[in-house]
């Protein structure tokens, strides 16, 4: 008897969402060239920790920290707003993430020598830095989902205008899946990938409250 088993680790599940990134990132870098003497560049490398909590197998939590790297690099639509794409590097328990997302960063007066901004990140992850595991009964490997990131910062200006520095808090959503698979030669079964005779899925979510340092070039 064939069977799919479906585990997750939260009750929203699994979701399905996914953003065509390499068309945001032509959209803007396209735009970014055609308006090239009307604005400038925001370059923004950020690194910090994340703290949140992770659940255990027998339902108790334990705190974690993990750590952030984020690289921002984005197109001012005006005085106070920036539109572009941010590439990075998550660690959580068992698993690195790369985010790839858009982001809208918001600030409120570039006359002053701190300025408050605000921001948004939305984008999906990828798992390609971790190990897949096979052979021939059996596959193990990791998947990224959908990271949302609000955030909220001060710019510190310095007197050479060369380079920015901030500091910054956030909230950070990120989704991952693991998946474990048994296979079997001329198997197809609907809904499963091809040799599989069944598929284990877990969902994780991590939230996550983020700090960084950052500087702006």
């Amino acid at each position: 008897m064939w069977f799919r088993q479906l585990n997750g680790l939260s009750n929203l599940g699994k979701m399905g969402m996914k953003i065509n990134l390499p068309v945001l990132v032509l959209a803007f870098f396209f735009l970014g060239k055609a308006n090239a003497q009307e604005r400038a560049f925001i370059h923004h490398l950020e690194v910090g920790p994340m703290l949140g909590r992770v659940q255990n197998w027998d339902n108790s939590l334990d705190n974690r920290t993990n750590l952030s790297i984020q690289n921002y690099l984005g197109v001012k639509v005006d005085k106070h707003h920036a539109v572009g794409i941010s590439v990075g590097l998550d660690t959580y328990p068992g698993i690195n993430l790369v985010p790839i997302a858009f982001g809208w960063r918001g600030f409120l007066d570039h006359d002053k020598k701190v300025v408050p901004y605000a921001g948004l990140d939305i984008g999906h992850a990828a798992a390609f830095l971790n190990r897949r595991e096979k052979n021939e009964f059996s596959e193990l490997w990791y998947e990224g989902g959908l990271l949302l990131s609000p955030l909220a910062g001060i710019r510190l200006k310095t007197k050479s205008g060369k380079r920015d520095y901030s500091i910054s808090l956030a909230y950070r959503r990120q989704q991952a899946y693991y998946f474990e698979g048994s296979k079997s030669d001329g198997i197809s079964i609907p809904g499963l990938p091809p040799g599989f005779s069944s598929l284990r899925e877990e969902a994780y979510i991590f939230n996550s409250l983020t700090g960084k340092l950052g500087v702006f070039f």
